[in-house]
């Protein structure tokens, strides 16, 4: 962490130099810069969602709108998407099990924010007996089978804006160090990763990811990744929730477009999802200690 702020200036608030300041707007400059995606915060406490944009905060969730149109436009973009595999001359050996592969993973996206609130509620439910945590998405297919297409239309969903998904060459122990280390919850997308365990070095951080880097007062994102190899380590099998992406996309201009066209349309839906999953997780939290085996069993199922 501290190699990741050298740059930003710290100010002495007194003579003793006890008590040190970080300027926000430069924090959150070299926040981007070292993390490579937007810096977003969970708070509880107000039942806001805030993503960080031109160095103001800007509250994200929101209740459904009145006007129902604005709602159904909204699921119409994600599912103009989501039936592209019938759209776009694409070859699956089933695609109806292609395309709820592709919701599903959608789906991830837009709860990947709450992570660290879903392990909050997990600690204070199971203790250190469910120290491994909230999965994280592993996504496997071959070459053009739309992993890193859907990665930015997904990220477009979160951010509101263009973001690029992480590489390979990202992926290794300092990058995942400062995601532990730095805060914020929008997730860590890895794409086109070699292996979870392409050394030793960064096989041992996301093995104690959440189990040895978590702090309930530092958050940290969740983690995705794409990849084309299928088979992952034993010891990420119980760490990862993986989904086969069997469906390969021509590769021509008309499918280009369309992608295009899709990543440009703006989409409220996670300000409305946000909201939702705010009341959810607030619903999960009272009296958590006191619940019988029955409803911490059912817990357990709503936080896998």
């Amino acid at each position: 962490m501290t190699k990741g702020l050298a740059p930003v200036t710290l100010r002495h608030l007194d003579p003793e130099g006890e008590v040190l300041a970080i300027d926000p707007s430069r924090w959150v400059k070299q926040y981007q810069e070292v993390q490579g995606y937007p810096l977003m915060e969970v708070d509880m406490e107000t039942r806001r969602v805030i993503r960080v944009v031109g160095g103001r905060p800007r509250v994200l969730n929101r209740p459904l709108p009145h006007d129902t149109s604005l709602l159904d436009s909204a699921l119409a973009h994600i599912e103009t998407y989501v039936e592209s595999v019938g759209a776009c001359e694409a070859q699956a050996l089933d695609p109806q099990y292609a395309m709820t592969s592709i919701y599903e993973a959608l789906l991830f996206f837009l709860a990947a924010p709450f992570a660290h609130e879903r392990m909050k509620v997990m600690r204070s439910a199971f203790g250190p007996s469910k120290s491994k945590g909230p999965k994280s998405l592993y996504i496997y297919g071959a070459t053009n089978n739309g992993k890193s297409s859907l990665a930015k239309f997904a990220l477009k969903l979160l951010a509101g804006q263009h973001v690029k998904p992480l590489t390979n060459d990202d992926y290794k122990k300092d990058r995942l160090l400062a995601a532990a280390n730095m805060g914020g919850v929008f997730p860590a997308v890895f794409d086109d990763v070699l292996s979870l365990s392409k050394d030793a070095w960064v096989g041992g951080v996301f093995k104690g990811y959440w189990e040895a880097s978590w702090r309930e007062t530092c958050s940290q994102p969740a983690l995705i990744f794409t990849c084309n190899r299928p088979s992952v380590p034993d010891w990420a099998k119980s760490r990862v929730h993986r989904l086969d992406f069997d469906v390969v996309f021509a590769d021509n201009a008309a499918n280009s477009v369309r992608l295009a066209d899709l990543l440009e349309e703006e989409n409220p839906v996670f300000g409305w999802f946000a909201e939702r999953y705010l009341d959810a997780l607030a619903e999960l939290k009272p009296g958590v200690e006191s619940r019988s085996v029955e409803s911490l069993a059912k817990l357990d199922d709503e936080l896998a």
